[in-house]
């Protein structure tokens, strides 16, 4: 199963567990922000982002050198969840970053990636006042959940 499948089944999850609200029932269609890929969210002006029940940052948090910054923002704006995902700090991850990052200097690119640490990525949403509540290692990805 896809990261994709991964989300969508953790907010079946969440609708089912009636932490936020089930689209098939009138007036309960959840707010879901997500953040994927390459959308460029802008730190600076954090108010222009809307507040949403729930948060996904798919393929977000590894393009970002501050990942404390970008999750406690993130975390803020989570009225219920927050969801992320990061690449597994391994040593196949670091050299594939580092070596893409490498040509990327090279070409006068400058777009980085970046293989934060885990515990420090959960602690800076825990910060927001969420609380760990999923975790899941696949292999190219890791998925984090917090919860309100």
């Amino acid at each position: 199963m896809g990261l994709r499948g991964i989300c969508a089944r953790a907010i079946e999850r969440l609708m089912d567990d009636g932490v936020v609200g089930n689209p098939a029932i009138p007036g309960q269609t959840p707010n879901l922000t997500i953040c994927s890929d390459s959308l460029d969210i802008r730190l600076s002006q954090p108010d222009a982002v809307v507040p949403a029940d729930v948060v996904i940052l798919h393929r977000v948090v590894c393009c970002y050198p501050d990942y404390a910054t970008l999750l406690s923002v993130a975390a803020g704006h989570a009225r219920k969840v927050l969801a992320y995902s990061h690449p597994p700090v391994n040593v196949v991850n670091r050299v594939q970053f580092g070596t893409e990052n490498v040509y990327r200097w090279v070409t006068r690119n400058d777009f980085r990636t970046f293989i934060h640490p885990p515990e420090g990525m959960v602690r800076a949403a825990e910060a927001g006042g969420l609380t760990l509540t999923y975790r899941r290692h696949a292999r190219d990805w890791d998925v984090v959940g917090l919860a309100r």
